[in-house]
């Protein structure tokens, strides 16, 4: 089938981490700094999800709710919901490195450090 160039162009879904808001040619627009996108094919901004308030990204076009990176005196887990998250620290679960330690990986700090306090 003979087609001309200005009307026909392939539509392709954008991969995870990027939204495109106008069917148009080009390069599909990464999601932001500090959200993340898990829909192949978005087609808007609204569909990149925000990290937690506590939580950053390294970058930009992450696809992932574990790529957002809970910040210092806050732990990754999940909600009632199951939906990622970051927790505060209780108050003597504090690493010397301001990371916090579980009870669930047997008291010890990531950096070997040092606990500040028991849960």
């Amino acid at each position: 089938e003979s087609c001309d160039a200005e009307q026909c162009f392939q539509c392709v879904p954008c991969p995870v981490g990027y939204y495109k808001d106008q069917v148009r040619n080009g390069t599909c627009n990464p999601c932001p700094r500090n959200t993340y996108g898990d829909i192949v094919g978005a087609v808007s901004l609204q569909q990149c999800t925000q990290c937690h308030p506590a939580a950053y990204t390294t970058g930009v076009a992450k696809a992932s709710p574990s790529d957002c990176i809970c910040s210092s005196r806050y732990y990754y887990g999940l909600d009632e919901f199951s939906a990622a998250t970051c927790y505060q620290c209780p108050e003597g679960a504090l690493c010397t490195d301001n990371t916090c330690f579980s009870p669930n990986n047997t008291d010890t700090c990531t950096d070997e450090g040092a606990a500040i306090g028991k849960w």
